[in-house]
């Protein structure tokens, strides 16, 4: 269970998932502004890519 559970601001506490347990188990729930051009599923698949690249090499 984490201690601090952190999504970004176009999600509330409500919606995120697993933040009622968190806060049951005297964690924190935080939002964060988004930043224009920064996504972590934008680094995800980048680093997804850069994988297959080297898996065929």
């Amino acid at each position: 269970m984490p201690d601090v559970l952190i999504k970004g601001a176009d999600y509330t506490v409500e919606n995120i998932a697993g933040a009622k347990e968190v806060l049951a188990n005297g964690g924190e729930v935080k939002t964060i502004s988004l930043v224009d051009g920064y996504s972590s599923t934008a680094i995800i698949n980048k680093i997804k890519a850069q994988n297959e690249v080297k898996a065929e090499r």
